[in-house]
């Protein structure tokens, strides 16, 4: 009998737990990457930089596509820590997978081009064209955007 009263009890603490956050909501969802776009920018005396990393990654997972996060992730795609560096390009083609082809997704090729001229190793190089490959080749394109792009 008390096995079965602490099942009981633990079930439905956990789904209470499971209750608390709507997740699928539009608003949580807002709430989320502004909550990872302020770790993911939090600079440290102490090493933070595994909590911004993962907070990076679940910005590329979560897909946000305002510029405020745009602008982030462009920002940290030059930051020091290769890491964080290199998180913050993947997070950027991941982003660029639900882009449209437009001014935001442009700036963002440009800042990885930028970012590949001056790539510290050729690990930062490969997530680099990794993440250009993932904002340009769903969108169709002229000649002439083709060929910007190789030179």
């Amino acid at each position: 009998m008390m096995l079965f009263l602490l099942t009981l009890w633990g079930c439905s603490s956990m789904h209470n737990v499971g209750t608390l956050i709507e997740y699928d909501s539009v608003k949580e969802r807002s709430n989320n990457v502004q909550r990872l776009n302020s770790i993911a920018k939090q600079e440290s005396l102490m090493d933070n930089s595994a909590t911004r990393v993962m907070a990076i990654k679940n910005l590329g997972l979560l897909q946000p596509t305002d510029s405020g996060t745009l602008t982030n992730l462009q920002y940290l795609s030059g930051h020091a820590h290769p890491d964080i560096r290199r998180m913050s390009v993947w997070s950027l083609g991941e982003v660029g997978r639900v882009l449209d082809w437009n001014e935001d997704s442009q700036k963002v090729m440009s800042t990885l081009q930028q970012e590949l001229l001056s790539a510290p190793s050729t690990k930062d190089a490969q997530y680099i064209l990794e993440s250009m490959i993932k904002i340009y080749c769903p969108h169709v394109h002229t000649v002439q955007e083709d060929v910007t792009l190789v030179k």
